[in-house]
């Protein structure tokens, strides 16, 4: 929502210095009674602090509403949460669940969420499963098409590059890259490159 204002200050938790560095996943909820009213009331939310927290916080800004019986919310406004991006009204489980994973394992979380058909109703997004489907971060899909090439290798095909053919021989990595993302979840990053993603 235009004209929300970041009431807490960014960062990471203040009882954890290790955090500090990190730009916590939050959340602006928002009062509907206020918002109908015309009214922008609501809270800037660290998402990452999990569900009872935002609970919480959501209640203390409800009661602090100029609307009687105000009760019902809406994120109306998000910061930090990579390629991701939380609905209006998205489950807060999943909102705290990405926050999370986000500041276990950086952006390359709310990627991999990114990627999912449905993040609410694939399971648990945790860390294991992350970590089986995350493949790595390149800075183009020819990057890791290039990497996986001289990781695999081939006697036959090394053998033949340093032969005099091999100043002949030219690899078609831009193919190759276009083939092997219809076989995997490529996320482009928001500060540039791609995040790749075993398909489940």
């Amino acid at each position: 929502m235009e004209g929300a204002q970041h009431e807490q200050q960014q960062g990471g938790h203040e009882d954890d210095p290790e955090k500090q560095t990190v730009e916590s996943p939050m959340i602006y909820v928002a009062s509907l009674s206020d918002y109908n009213a015309g009214r922008l009331h609501g809270r800037w939310i660290d998402a990452a602090r999990g569900p009872e927290h935002v609970a919480e916080q959501t209640e203390q800004m409800l009661a602090d509403s100029a609307e009687d019986g105000a009760e019902e919310v809406a994120i109306h406004d998000y910061i930090h949460f990579g390629a991701w991006s939380p609905g209006e009204y998205e489950s807060i489980h999943v909102v705290c669940r990405v926050a999370e994973g986000s500041e276990t394992h950086g952006p390359a979380f709310s990627a991999w969420v990114f990627s999912l058909d449905d993040p609410a109703g694939d399971g648990a997004l945790d860390d294991e499963r992350f970590e089986e489907a995350y493949r790595g971060h390149w800075g183009s899909m020819e990057a890791y098409a290039e990497e996986l090439v001289e990781e695999l290798g081939h006697p036959e095909l090394t053998e033949l590059s340093e032969s005099w053919l091999g100043r002949y021989l030219r690899l078609d990595v831009a193919m190759l890259a276009r083939d092997l993302a219809l076989d995997l979840q490529v996320v482009e990053a928001t500060d540039g490159g791609v995040y790749v993603f075993d398909v489940e």
